[in-house]
């Protein structure tokens, strides 16, 4: 009976281990095609996956920037930025349509006609106060929701992120080398 209990083990030992060999493989097998598939995703779509990336990136360092800056406590972060989402969504989605509209080059303006080059500055001027409504809304919007100091500290943080951008990436295209650091 013993014999046969060993015998037995011994089976379901070896059947296990043909089992393990058959789920490495395929476990293997599995890893490989991931990996093709990553590699070919990588070559067909690099670039564009790439600034998607730093988009998401230069993103949440604003987030992570206006949200130090403003001091906001998690209940004041919480109503606050659904507004400010709202709002960024809104004001990308202006600007995305304005792009497409007027594919613009300064060159373009010597080839325009007077009636045209009046035409493309009132859309500008049109264009600029939908963007100046937005931010008043979102001023609206926010009070109630943070102080009106926080409000105004907004406003400026907004600035500084994107002057603290434009240096970063300036600097690092080593464009303004030599320049005072601490200009704005």
């Amino acid at each position: 009976m013993k014999k046969l209990q060993k015998l037995y083990t011994t089976y379901k030992m070896y059947k296990m281990k043909k089992i393990a060999e058959k789920f490495s493989a395929r476990v293997l097998l599995i890893a490989m095609c991931l990996a093709t598939v990553y590699t070919v995703n990588a070559q067909e779509g690099g670039q564009n996956r790439d600034m998607q990336q730093n988009k998401e990136r230069i993103e949440a360092q604003k987030v992570a920037f206006i949200t130090n800056k403003l001091d906001l406590n998690s209940a004041e972060a919480e109503k606050f930025w659904p507004v400010y989402n709202d709002y960024f969504n809104q004001l990308k989605t202006k600007q995305k349509t304005w792009r497409d509209q007027h594919d613009f080059k300064p060159d373009d303006i010597n080839k325009m006609s007077d009636a045209e080059a009046s035409e493309f500055a009132e859309d500008q001027l049109n264009h600029e106060q939908e963007i100046l409504d937005l931010r008043k809304d979102l001023i609206t919007n926010l009070n109630g929701v943070i102080s009106p100091q926080k409000i105004l500290m907004l406003l400026d943080a907004e600035k500084e992120f994107r002057i603290e951008l434009m240096r970063k990436v300036s600097h690092s295209r080593g464009i303004g080398e030599g320049r005072d650091e601490n200009r704005r």
